[in-house]
């Protein structure tokens, strides 16, 4: 299903040159064609049905990221910790510093927020975002900042 593919096309996991040229396309044009020959149940599955899901999928994994991202930039700063270390700061260390594990988070995150973007732009979010109505009703009281917040 496109879910998975987005998830996967949404991370770190793939290079940003994924996106460059017609190669998204043909990533999932051919994702789709040998779902395609496989399923039993979704014979009628149009590939623009496929690519409306696809593209609805790719915010998954940010929404993920965003719900996440307060702990792991908190530990990242405050605990030297995670993937989004701050220690490359001004103290000297280099890319050089890093043990092959750490560089290789570094990468993830960069790789990540490209993809992120490059997801976004391709299919619009910012003006489907902007289509949604601002409805807060049915939130509930989890959604309501305490007094000391406010």
């Amino acid at each position: 299903m496109p879910s998975d593919l987005a998830y996967l096309m949404g991370t770190g996991s793939v290079l940003p040159e994924v996106y460059t040229g017609d190669n998204m396309n043909k990533i999932l044009r051919s994702f789709y064609d040998q779902f395609m020959e496989k399923t039993h149940l979704y014979k009628d599955y149009p590939y623009e049905k496929f690519m409306r899901e696809y593209a609805m999928m790719t915010t998954v994994h940010f929404m993920y990221a965003v719900g996440m991202g307060a702990a792991i930039f908190k530990a990242s700063a405050f605990e030297n910790a995670q993937g989004a270390r701050v220690e490359l700061g001004g103290k000297g260390a280099t890319e050089a510093d890093l043990s092959p594990e750490e560089l290789r988070q570094r990468m993830w995150w960069r790789k990540m927020v490209a993809n992120y973007r490059e997801n976004f732009k391709t299919f619009d979010h910012y003006e489907l975002l902007k289509k949604l109505p601002e409805n807060l009703e049915g939130l509930g009281a989890w959604s309501e900042l305490p007094d000391h917040l406010r």
